[in-house]
């Protein structure tokens, strides 16, 4: 996706970054860490590296302001991620999209593979699970038209449907940001990439955990619909409450840049598409550059628990409850 996010000028009143008549102020020189984070949702560490893989594309004059640098460029467009203040588009020079497969990665190699299930693991006890995932509606405008109707979701307003799936560390390991609002979460799920690299076994240890509009697939764990057994009871609690990772993943995402809970008015969707998808990246690297708490787990007691289950691609969640529940009631 070439280069279609815009230098938006945000904010309001005295934040405003780009002053009339006057020489633009760079508030990531002037503000003290803790404010400069309330305004832009990065630490300045994080936007110091953000701006490190962009800036090369950034360094052009610009066709109505000659002075505006790059760090302020990115300040601008952060501005309009953080509240969603739409006010002036100044030129297509931003491409965060361009940086999704270097943040946005979904764990392959077996070690990688098995560090994110030892850290989901330590939530609630749920083997083999790498990653959740979920769908979640970002408003949009109507872009009006004969498909104009395909964006309107089942709750009445307009819409892209994402799906996120994320970690343990509340980053999204892959994340779909095209299809429109009216689209169901299983069929967005069905025709992504990842879900045809599952089939196909690349990924043979990795199980992922959906709720119940989820279809049932050897590698997508969703709740039993009527458990009957205390192991079935106890395999439905576990994976409820470790699936709750994506939800909080959500909601930070959307906490962080407001354009994502209060929509935007670009008026096609590869503009919006384009902001998300922005948005996705920053929260992942603004992710990467906080602590993670990490629950301790006793890694040799957890590969024994994976050995002994031998999930193979066939009726994994009744093998779970038999293999692995039943063992801790």
């Amino acid at each position: 996706m070439n280069n279609v996010i815009g230098d938006l000028i945000g904010g309001a009143g005295r934040y405003h970054p780009i002053r009339r008549n006057a020489e633009p102020v760079n508030h990531f020189e002037i503000l003290p860490e803790i404010q400069f984070r309330e305004r832009y949702r990065l630490s300045k560490k994080a936007f110091l590296h953000v701006l490190r893989r962009i800036e090369y594309g950034l360094r052009r004059p610009l066709r109505r302001n000659h002075r505006i640098t790059s760090s302020i460029q990115l300040l601008v467009a952060l501005r309009f991620f953080a509240t969603g203040s739409y006010l002036i588009t100044v030129g297509d020079t931003m491409n965060i999209t361009a940086l999704s497969p270097d943040y946005i990665r979904f764990p392959s190699t077996p070690e990688a593979q098995r560090e994110a299930q030892t850290e989901l693991f330590a939530r609630s006890a749920f083997p083999s699970a790498v990653c959740c995932v979920n769908g979640r509606q970002v408003r949009i405008q109507s872009y009006g038209g004969e498909n104009g109707e395909l964006y309107r979701n089942r709750h009445g307003w307009f819409s892209i449907n994402v799906q996120g799936i994320c970690n343990a560390r509340l980053d999204f390991t892959n994340f779909v940001a095209r299809w429109p609002g009216a689209t169901h979460d299983t069929r967005v799920f069905r025709h992504s990439r990842i879900c045809h690299l599952l089939y196909q076994e690349v990924y043979r240890d990795a199980l992922l955990l959906g709720d119940s509009g989820y279809p049932d697939l050897p590698f997508l764990m969703t709740p039993l619909r009527n458990p009957q057994t205390a192991a079935e009871h106890l395999y439905n609690e576990a994976q409820i409450r470790t699936r709750n990772c994506i939800e909080r993943c959500f909601g930070v995402w959307a906490r962080r840049f407001a354009v994502v809970e209060i929509g935007s008015r670009f008026h096609t969707p590869e503009r919006t598409v384009a902001v998300i998808i922005a948005t996705a990246v920053l929260h992942n690297i603004s992710v990467w550059f906080r602590p993670f708490r990490r629950r301790e787990v006793d890694v040799e007691a957890y590969n024994a628990i994976h050995e002994n289950i031998a999930l193979v691609h066939d009726n994994t969640i009744q093998q779970l409850v038999t293999g692995y529940f039943e063992q801790l009631i």
